[in-house]
């Protein structure tokens, strides 16, 4: 009985491994630590730890969402994240998600994932040819 105990066991731990994976890369990509997490987070820092050791998940898919907007994440790394979970990508909770703090999150993160318009003027601006500089080489053969 106890070997099937630790079967078990070492298979949930096994579960959200990717999720685990995912969350310490972020974490250690922005020089970032789990304790300082746990405080924007407000929870225990050993909350923090269990997901980072793969033996359990955030609870609600809402904090997944809260936790990519405090990294700063965007869209795709969002879904990356609630995927690995086992949750549904950002598109379904901003559907139905009544949290305000949820509401806020995802604003923020499709905000982030959105294309800068000043980026898409700019080159649209740099790819247009310029009428001032265009020469007329009848004009130049002439000079």
């Amino acid at each position: 009985m106890q070997l099937i105990v630790e079967r078990q066991g070492s298979s949930l731990t096994k579960q959200y491994e990717q999720f685990a994976d995912l969350l310490s890369e972020h974490l250690h990509t922005q020089g970032l630590y789990p304790s300082w997490l746990a405080r924007q987070l407000e929870c225990n820092p050993s909350t923090v730890t269990n997901w980072l050791n793969n033996h359990q998940r955030p609870g609600k898919p809402d904090q997944v969402v809260v936790i990519s907007n405090i990294l700063r994440l965007h869209e795709a790394q969002c879904d990356q994240l609630l995927i690995a979970a086992e949750y549904a990508p950002l598109l379904h909770w901003s559907k139905i998600t009544q949290n305000d703090e949820t509401r806020k999150a995802i604003r923020e993160i499709q905000k982030r994932s959105a294309p800068l318009e000043s980026e898409s003027v700019f080159i649209e601006k740099d790819h247009s040819p310029n009428n001032d500089q265009l020469s007329d080489p009848q004009t130049e053969q002439e000079a």
